[in-house]
């Protein structure tokens, strides 16, 4: 049988425990300027090194906005230190990385 999980459900899961960063299929559509991000997947294993590339108005600061849970996505989701992004409060993000 096929696994259906996403992954965001495996990192909920614990079954990747080694991922820092998980988004799933997250999306952002702002108002006056349209679907800012689009389905964005990936995931940041800990103890690697990450860098996030692109253009002005690609999505970077929107990407990192919602993974603070200073937005939420319009659609998928997002684990950091395997915590829902939706349920981070701002200072938790930074607390965590300090003590981590």
């Amino acid at each position: 049988m096929p696994q259906t999980d996403t992954l965001a459900e495996r990192a909920a899961s614990g079954s990747a425990a080694d991922q820092v960063i998980v988004a799933d299929s997250v999306s952002r559509v702002l108002s006056g300027a349209g679907m800012v991000l689009k389905n964005v997947s990936f995931q940041v294993p800990a103890g690697s090194l990450f860098g996030l590339i692109g253009p002005s108005g690609a999505g970077k600061t929107t990407l990192l906005r919602l993974l603070m849970n200073f937005i939420q996505p319009t659609a998928g989701e997002a684990h950091v230190l395997g915590v829902p992004s939706r349920t981070l409060r701002p200072a938790q993000v930074a607390v965590s990385k300090v003590e981590g």
